[in-house]
């Protein structure tokens, strides 16, 4: 996929079903593209027309910096 604001799966993993969303977001914030103060839509659809939505603000952790990188914390 190459969406700008969008994460998408189907690529890489298939269709992992229950596990589509924290995939998701674990990618997106490994990658930097959510940080804490982010709203997120998130939104999911099952077989037997299951489905469900959700709004959130983002307070999780932020994305490791890479190796060389600062880490925004101070050297011990």
């Amino acid at each position: 996929c190459d969406w700008s604001s969008d994460v998408c799966s189907s690529d890489l993993y298939g269709n992992p079903s229950a596990a589509t969303i924290p995939l998701m977001l674990d990618e997106a914030v490994r990658d930097g593209r959510i940080l804490p103060g982010h709203l997120i839509a998130s939104s999911g659809f099952g077989a037997g027309l299951s489905w469900g939505g959700a709004l959130l603000r983002w307070s999780g952790p932020q994305p490791a910096a890479a190796p060389g990188e600062p880490s925004g914390e101070a050297d011990a």
